[in-house]
């Protein structure tokens, strides 16, 4: 038997797909710096030296990148974005 997954599940992958950089090959992301001062406090991504928004606001909670996946909190649910 497999297991479903929820709306919410599906949605965060869909998500985590969605915020991957199409510009860029291999994006630097050690600039990409969390930032949580957004409309409703929501988290987003900016560029550590041009201050231009990478990732709009929309995660409760964001980590900086390591190794290529940041760990956020969104709809309630950890996961992580790369």
């Amino acid at each position: 038997m497999g297991r479903r997954l929820s709306t919410t599940a599906v949605a965060l992958l869909a998500l985590v797909g969605w915020l991957t950089p199409a510009s860029a090959a291999d994006p630097d992301l050690s600039n990409y710096d969390p930032t949580c001062d957004g409309k409703f406090g929501l988290c987003r991504y900016i560029d550590g030296r041009t201050k231009q928004e990478l990732i709009p606001a929309r995660f409760r909670i964001a980590m900086r990148f390591s190794e290529g996946l940041a760990g956020v909190l969104i709809e309630g649910r950890f996961g992580y974005i790369d």
